[in-house]
């Protein structure tokens, strides 16, 4: 079952949409999913992920080589969103 999102929930609806770019099954899109661990995410995507991001929202983020989950992403774009 992939996430469940709160109408309210903004930062999860444009990470959601920036993962749909990626053509990767919702089923798989979960809170506690990492990225390279869990969807197999390689360097080329995880910068087309940040791209997407960066195109719709107007944020930037450098994730580098760390694994970390959508729940943290989400909660990162949120703070970057505040900060903007």
């Amino acid at each position: 079952m992939g996430l469940k999102i709160e109408k309210d929930d903004i930062a999860m609806q444009d990470v959601l949409k920036a993962f749909a770019v990626l053509e990767i099954p919702t089923e798989l899109l979960k809170e506690d999913a990492y990225l390279k661990r869990d969807l197999q995410m390689d360097s080329v995507e995880i910068v087309q992920l940040t791209m997407e991001l960066k195109k719709s929202l107007g944020i930037v983020i450098k994730m580098g080589s760390q694994d970390m989950t959508i729940g943290a992403l989400c909660q990162w774009v949120e703070e970057l969103k505040r900060r903007n």
